[in-house]
């Protein structure tokens, strides 16, 4: 018995080596890790003690924002909206989006208390700025002010840096801010749609490339609010349009179409049947172009086209299809999952106007395709939203 208890003792003694032998090679191996894990946490703590710190900083300013109204002179109020917008502009590019909410919401409080005079020339000094990404933030708290104090107090403001000789970076943030407001406001610029495309639509025969192509965006998303009618806004941009969709390529014409995209359904049935078979020669050209950002926006240029009321079915079977289909080889090199649902849906509206029969006795034999199954996914994807009738 006592030959087995010392057998038992000696066995305990060895596993409690072997544990004590594998819990420092366990601790040797984690040692690394366990230091890149206490760095993590040391530098997340001193991270969140410089946010709160911020914060506090922040908060401070937001309650001394009552106090603007009660001052009585103008140069107190400027620099507490100095202060302000330094400690809480970055927020509006945060890439979390609670903390760009609240960002928006200091600054719509601060527009109120501060009025829009004081607020414009807080944020006027950075117009001029060779920082592209300062003129950015600048442009959303522009747009946050817009929404505050009403889009009609930014008018004079915005005529002013849009005919900037000085600095073409002015006229850029100009156009950049009609079109950023757009977005952010809404219907809201409507009752000023005319005013915002008179200020903005020499832009389109600008030097510089970045301002014209802000500025043919800005007058899509103008069109995009203003549809589905409004067309008279546009009268005076609708010359230089023409001529840069003829003469630009690239970025430029890319632009420049989706501005003609969003202009022409705003027409009535005469019209918009003119510009369409104007534009379809550029469309077709585009078609055979090896470069694919343009390919997407000439397949958007031409579904919008098809759901205006003034382009006929025939003027469809006897001019559109034919090249379309002709030029169809470009869908293997355009075919990706990214591109493949423009083509789609400019197809399918193709169908709603001419009848699906036309459509599909161009692709039906497609679906033999054995080389390319994404290909003929589309084409069956096509096939199934075609209107049956």
């Amino acid at each position: 018995m006592e030959q087995l208890f010392a057998e038992m003792a000696k066995r305990m003694r060895r596993k409690k080596t072997e544990m004590s032998m594998r819990r420092k090679r366990m601790e040797q191996q984690f040692t690394p890790e366990r230091k890149e894990m206490e760095e993590k946490l040391s530098k997340m703590s001193i991270m969140r003690e410089m946010e709160e710190q911020f914060a506090l900083e922040r908060d401070k300013k937001v309650h001394e924002l009552a106090s603007i109204t009660t001052m009585t002179q103008k140069g107190e109020k400027k620099k507490m909206v100095h202060d302000t917008l330094l400690l809480t502009r970055f927020m509006l590019i945060d890439e979390h989006y609670d903390v760009r909410v609240e960002g928006r919401e200091i600054i719509y409080k601060l527009s109120k208390a501060a009025g829009l005079s004081v607020m414009v020339d807080a944020l006027r000094r950075n117009v001029h700025s060779v920082d592209e990404s300062d003129r950015i933030i600048d442009v959303q708290c522009f747009c946050v002010v817009a929404s505050a104090l009403g889009v009609a107090g930014l008018l004079p403001f915005l005529r002013e840096v849009c005919d900037s000789a000085k600095s073409w970076q002015a006229r850029h943030t100009g156009s950049m801010i009609v079109h950023q407001m757009t977005i952010f406001v809404g219907r809201a610029v409507v009752p000023h749609l005319r005013s915002l495309v008179e200020t903005i639509g020499h832009g389109l025969n600008d030097d510089i490339k970045k301002v014209r192509t802000t500025t043919a965006l800005a007058l899509a998303v103008l069109a995009q609010v203003a549809a589905p009618n409004d067309i008279n806004s546009f009268d005076s941009v609708l010359k230089p349009l023409w001529k840069g969709v003829r003469s630009h390529r690239g970025d430029d014409l890319a632009t420049f179409l989706k501005a003609i995209g969003y202009i022409i359904p705003l027409m009535n049935a005469v019209d918009a049947s003119y510009y369409t078979k104007e534009v379809m020669v550029v469309l077709i050209r585009e078609f055979q172009s090896p470069d694919v950002d343009v390919k997407r926006v000439a397949l958007k240029v031409l579904k919008q086209c098809m759901s205006t009321e003034g382009v006929e079915p025939d003027y469809i079977r006897q001019d559109i299809l034919p090249e379309f289909f002709s030029n169809f080889s470009f869908r293997r090199r355009f075919l990706d999952h990214r591109n493949y649902k423009q083509l789609v849906e400019t197809t399918v509206a193709m169908a709603r106007k001419v009848g699906v029969a036309d459509i599909v006795a161009r692709i039906a034999q497609d679906l033999k395709d054995e080389s390319d199954v994404l290909y003929k996914i589309m084409v069956i994807k096509t096939i199934e939203e075609s209107p049956m009738k």
